[in-house]
């Protein structure tokens, strides 16, 4: 059978191809397309600057389907909707022995650079990296699972943060359910920054103190907002100027957790760290209950896709909803399939 998917091209042309449906191996599903989200990871990889994901390759890790065939001996059947957990963990290594999946040391990772991607009218995923969404979820709202995972599992690594002072750095999709979560978890004062005034009246809202960035000093902002330098810093961006800033808002004695990936390597002051018994914390991606968590906090309420998605678009208007999600102009974009548009 026939299938169209997306593909990323070098110099990050966006094409729609048309090409047979591969033979399901052992253990794959057949799933047909349902939804798939677009984030920051497509859009710096595009644009050649992500540091892991090499072009060419084929998108769609924010990927939420319906099954149409799945191996005899598991508990999916046909019509489920499901959504892809696009680490695709070893199960060998030390670290999957240990649990830790997300940082498995033979690592696939499912719509930027495996073989399959979630942007693609079917595909194939061995059944143990599918979740079945929850009965009641919609499409738009299991779309949101893997993003908010990624967030639930950046605060699980942080200190904890009932009670504490926190700043967000950067109030894009990430940043926004990093703030949704911290509420979520009982943090104290919490301020969150971006160069974006829109994107800050959003924090606002949520119930945030805002800092738009470039307006002043950081640190001092940073400080008169908490009333204190900050217990934990989020930096949502990953840049060399967000990691200094984050480093003096959590000076002394503070942690940043850096959740934005970074362009290229940074730079930091080893001395002050030192001297000052400043932790810095990478996190990455999400472990497979992270989804469970997620999708319980989306069912409840506390996560509602329509403040987070703003447009959608067809598979074969890819390029458009890439132009889109890129402009800044929205919060989250998806393509979709026609039944949802």
């Amino acid at each position: 059978m026939i299938r169209k998917r997306v593909h990323i091209g070098d110099g990050g042309t966006i094409a729609i191809l048309a090409e047979p449906t591969p033979i399901a191996l052992d253990q794959e599903a057949v799933i047909e397309f349902r939804a798939s989200g677009i984030c920051g990871t497509d859009i710096s990889a595009r644009d050649g600057q992500h540091p892991y994901v090499p072009l060419p390759y084929y998108p769609g890790h924010e990927a939420v389907g319906a099954v149409i065939e799945a191996p005899e001996g598991t508990d999916l059947r046909p019509g489920d909707l499901v959504t892809v957990i696009p680490t695709l963990w070893c199960g060998r290594c030390k670290n999957c022995l240990r649990g830790l999946t997300n940082i498995c040391e033979n690592m696939q990772f499912f719509g930027t650079g495996y073989r399959e991607g979630g942007m693609a009218e079917r595909y194939l995923v061995d059944t143990k990296y599918l979740f079945r969404v929850p009965d009641g979820l919609s499409v738009r709202q299991a779309a949101l699972i893997e993003p908010l995972a990624t967030p639930l599992h950046a605060v699980d690594q942080a200190p904890d943060v009932a009670g504490r002072a926190v700043v967000v750095i950067g109030s894009g999709t990430i940043g926004r359910l990093v703030l949704a979560v911290l509420r979520h978890r009982g943090v104290g004062k919490v301020a969150v920054v971006d160069l974006d005034p829109k994107k800050l009246e959003i924090a606002a809202a949520m119930g945030a103190e805002t800092i738009q960035a470039g307006t002043g000093d950081l640190n001092t902002q940073g400080r008169a907002a908490l009333g204190e330098s900050a217990d934990i810093v989020f930096d949502c961006v990953s840049t060399q100027q967000t990691l200094s800033d984050a480093i003096r808002l959590a000076d002394r004695g503070g942690t940043v957790m850096t959740v934005g990936v970074p362009h290229g390597p940074v730079n930091v002051d080893l001395p002050l760290l030192q001297d000052h018994q400043i932790e810095i914390r990478g996190t990455i991606t999400y472990l497979p209950r992270d989804y469970s968590r997620a999708a319980e906090l989306i069912s409840s309420g506390v996560i509602a896709a329509d403040d987070y998605i703003t447009s959608c678009f067809a598979l074969d208007d890819a390029e458009a909803a890439f132009d889109a999600a890129r402009s800044g102009k929205e919060r989250k974009v998806l393509l979709v399939a026609e039944s949802e548009l």
